[in-house]
């Protein structure tokens, strides 16, 4: 019992660390939004603790990952219904799970970080996407 009450408080979160946007808010984003905006909140977390080469190549992997999403989503003649989620939830996985975990060990000891700020701006960003791909998208009500 002494010894669960001991775990307990090294499992408390350092409120003098920096505050971190969690493994679930990043793989919320990169499937809601897109695997990129994951990819940025990861970024912002590696520089908050210091570990700017590691930011440099989530940042690298979040872009590449979304050409990639991308590239199949629109690959098919016959568009697959859903293969956007599904990729970007397989991005989010990997950003949440594999680079969050690997590169800042214990993370949920770090305070969270509110998400209100980035889920803003990817609706911003969003809604600005699909103003200028709607054209394209729809053409019989762009006339």
């Amino acid at each position: 019992m002494e010894e669960n009450l001991q775990n307990q408080q090294e499992q408390q979160v350092d409120p003098n660390k920096p505050a971190l946007y969690s493994s679930n808010a990043i793989l919320f984003m990169s499937i809601i939004f897109a695997s990129i905006f994951g990819g940025w909140m990861l970024v912002q977390n590696l520089r908050r603790v210091g570990n700017i080469q590691a930011a440099l190549s989530v940042g690298i992997f979040s872009i590449l990952f979304f050409i990639l999403t991308l590239v199949l989503a629109m690959l098919p003649a016959k568009p697959i219904p859903f293969i956007g989620i599904g990729l970007n939830y397989i991005g989010g996985k990997i950003l949440a799970d594999y680079f969050l975990r690997t590169l800042i060990p214990g993370s949920g000891l770090y305070p969270k970080k509110s998400v209100w700020i980035p889920v803003i701006v990817s609706l911003l960003i969003s809604g600005i996407m699909i103003a200028i791909a709607a054209p394209q998208l729809f053409p019989a009500v762009a006339k």
